[in-house]
């Protein structure tokens, strides 16, 4: 990195980025906190600004944020900042440093559009997106939503005041896995701007394009026939697995119902008991559960996102309750163990 230019000559030792930390400067060999003409502060490495995380161990080991704003040139943060996965979210207080181990009061108008109120900060930092924290008034635990870190305290199944009712238990990876092709299929039909789960069971139109959705990213490609009508290509599956997926996005569902008419994007069959759609294209999108908390024996909410594969960008997120399968009672295992119950928000 090269030595910044902005710097003033030598500055005062009495000049200080707060009460604990000292600006440095020496003739030949420049080290530790300096700050620019327009009031910035950096930190001197042998006269380079380090960039990233830096944790000051002559200040109490508190960590720092110096964003590179440009080539060479680390200038310390202040207030929220983003991870580079888009997941974790810090923040930094008047000072540059970074807050751990407590509550935060988050007004309307902050920088990332979050909802106002308060926000815990783990002890690395991070504000906690998933799980249980103990509120700021001691006996009060609020379950603190993926995505965002927010809590409802409208909704029973996210607080408690008895330490040992709180669910630390989630669902399991195998299940969540087993789980993505509904929740994936929901997440793409509702794929909006106004970043809210749409769910409707009762509406055919809805239900089959979930299906058309997910069994199209889902289904392996051995298991799809195509063919070619009217002038279009389409791939069909049978109506058992097709079945199967509506057992799990449609908890309530009784039988699938009525191929839609004059929808070029979807066929029936009847003599052969099948299902064709046309071929969509999900585009750069991923799907995954973000969280999830045990509200019930075989009863689940869980926090779902669908972002870019870089994970810098999210188009949806919200919260979905499953239940149990129950639609194969008859001794058959069913594709998916949950089937989705409703959508919380």
């Amino acid at each position: 990195m090269k030595r910044m230019k902005k710097f003033l000559a030598l500055l005062c030792a009495g000049i200080l980025l707060s009460t604990a930390v000292t600006v440095q400067a020496q003739e030949e060999t420049e080290n530790g906190w300096t700050m620019d003409e327009n009031g910035e502060y950096y930190y001197l490495e042998n006269g380079e600004a380090r960039t990233g995380w830096f944790q000051d161990m002559e200040d109490d080991g508190n960590w720092y944020y110096l964003k590179e704003t440009e080539p060479g040139l680390g200038q310390m943060q202040k207030g929220w900042i983003v991870d580079s996965t888009g997941w974790k979210t810090y923040f930094l207080d008047s000072n540059g440093r970074m807050a751990s181990g407590q509550w935060i009061n988050v007004g309307e108008d902050n920088e990332l559009g979050r909802p106002a109120g308060m926000y815990y900060l783990t002890d690395d930092g991070a504000v906690q997106m998933n799980g249980w924290a103990e509120s700021i008034t001691p006996g009060i635990y609020w379950f603190l939503r993926a995505g965002d870190g927010w809590f409802d305290r409208d909704n029973p199944a996210c607080w408690s005041t008895d330490s040992s009712l709180v669910p630390e238990q989630g669902l399991d990876k195998e299940s969540e896995e087993a789980m993505m092709p509904v929740l994936g299929a929901i997440m793409g039909c509702t794929l909006k701007d106004t970043g809210e789960l749409e769910y409707y069971p009762d509406d055919p139109e809805y239900v089959w394009t979930a299906l058309g959705i997910g069994i199209a990213e889902y289904v392996d490609i051995e298991d799809k026939e195509s063919v070619m009508i009217d002038g279009r290509w389409y791939f069909g599956v049978p109506a058992d697995l097709v079945e199967e997926y509506a057992a799990g996005m449609f908890a309530d569902m009784e039988s699938l119902p009525e191929p839609l008419d004059n929808e070029e994007w979807m066929r029936y069959d009847a003599e052969r008991d099948y299902y064709f759609f046309t071929q969509g294209d999900s585009g750069d999108v991923v799907s995954a559960v973000t969280g999830s908390r045990k509200i019930a024996d075989g009863e689940y909410l869980l926090d779902i996102a669908r972002t870019n594969s870089a994970g810098d960008e999210t188009y949806i997120t919200g919260t979905v309750r499953i239940v149990r399968n129950t639609h194969f009672d008859d001794g058959r295992e069913p594709l998916f163990p949950y089937s989705v119950k409703e959508v919380v928000n």
